[in-house]
């Protein structure tokens, strides 16, 4: 896709139309490339869902209740004991997210200085490397995270 982009001509860069075209056949390169991710998201979060509480579809859940317009009845709700606890855990969460990763990149942070001297392929691999443990990092704190939090939220409805 680099190469498709880098090799305009002179006269390609001064048609308007051309750039356009380009664009789109850039676009469509990248939303090809990034289809199967998108399916997999969809695919697990459907799943996980569908796990969790089953397929859960019901018409009358749709339908308007003006009840819940009440602004008393939502102020009760924003500050009942249930909405506290989960502040305080979400808050938990974010700060424990932070402080990983804070300490990740601390302690990569002459690696990622040193980067400049390195090769354009050592570099890319380097980078590679810290973005892939810090993503399997988090990935294994959200995991954490949600063995914890659900079976708690479970049995707590």
């Amino acid at each position: 896709m680099f190469h498709f982009n880098m090799s305009l001509t002179r006269h390609d860069l001064e048609n308007p139309q051309q750039m356009l075209e380009q664009l789109g056949q850039s676009l469509a390169i990248i939303i090809e490339l990034l289809l199967p991710l998108f399916a997999v998201i969809i695919i697990a979060s459907v799943g996980s869902s569908l796990i969790l509480g089953g397929w859960m579809f019901r018409p009358a859940n749709i339908q308007p209740k003006l009840s819940k317009l009440n602004p008393l009845s939502g102020i009760k709700r924003m500050f009942s004991s249930r909405s506290v606890v989960e502040l305080i855990k979400s808050s938990l969460k974010v700060a424990v997210i932070f402080a990983l990763l804070y300490t990740y990149l601390d302690s990569n942070f002459s690696q990622l200085l040193g980067m400049q001297k390195l090769t354009l392929n050592q570099g890319i691999t380097l980078v590679m490397t810290i973005l892939f443990e810090g993503l399997l990092l988090m990935g294994v704190a959200l995991l954490i995270f949600g063995v914890i939090d659900i079976p708690t939220s479970v049995t707590s409805t």
